[in-house]
């Protein structure tokens, strides 16, 4: 947990200016749900879209989150070549286990729309 909260430390140094909330977040790589929890804690999202290649992951995943506070959405596949079920611009930021990027889109105040 440790390490996780490290990560969203850095993450919400990133974020400036930093929005009150950023409705919907994707978690690429979202493991076994070790973020699941903290994600609408820290960034008051009002869903989680978890993406990960490994069914187990998902299943201990989906076992986390009966105690999160938003719903989630899954996707058991490679993000790479997943079909999205909904425009890659309606989600506010982008989360993975080991890189954290941002997504140019109309949610995020991190980038000036072009």
């Amino acid at each position: 947990m440790r390490v996780l909260n490290r990560a969203l430390d850095d993450l919400e140094r990133l974020l400036q200016p930093r929005q009150a909330r950023y409705p919907i977040i994707l978690d690429v790589g979202c493991g076994q749900g070790m973020s699941l929890l903290e994600l609408p804690k820290r960034f008051g999202a009002d869903k989680l879209i978890a993406v990960d290649v490994d069914a187990h992951s998902i299943d201990a995943a989906k076992e986390k989150a009966k105690h999160c506070e938003v719903p989630v959405q899954w996707h058991c596949a490679n993000a790479s070549v997943l079909r999205w079920p909904m425009p890659l611009l309606t989600w506010c930021f982008a989360i993975s286990r080991s890189i954290t990027w941002l997504i140019k889109n109309r949610c995020s105040g991190v980038f000036p729309r072009a």
